[in-house]
């Protein structure tokens, strides 16, 4: 079963703790693959970045995948810049 996850346009301290409680609900349902939604997302911080870290690992850990979708070019050279883009998979 596939959960899609959101992103809203600023990732930022000010959406962290919601955004947060989405990825990590979502990674300990009973989804086996779990997508995060970056259609909208302009901005990530570093603390959302730490968020997808914890919910690839999450799903990696119960044999699931974690999906990035629709990463617009700002966000995608942040996770570039930082070493992210290699880990995760894009779609």
């Amino acid at each position: 079963m596939e959960t899609i996850v959101k992103g809203v346009k600023r990732l930022d301290s000010n959406t962290y703790a919601e955004f947060d409680k989405d990825i990590t609900e979502a990674a300990s349902g009973d989804c086996d693959r779990l997508v995060v939604d970056l259609a909208d997302t302009q901005y990530i911080s570093s603390i959302c970045l730490r968020v997808l870290l914890k919910g690839f690992k999450q799903m990696r850990a119960k044999g699931g995948e974690f999906v990035l979708r629709s990463v617009q070019p700002t966000v995608l050279e942040v996770l570039e810049i930082t070493g992210f883009a290699g880990g995760f998979v894009i779609e």
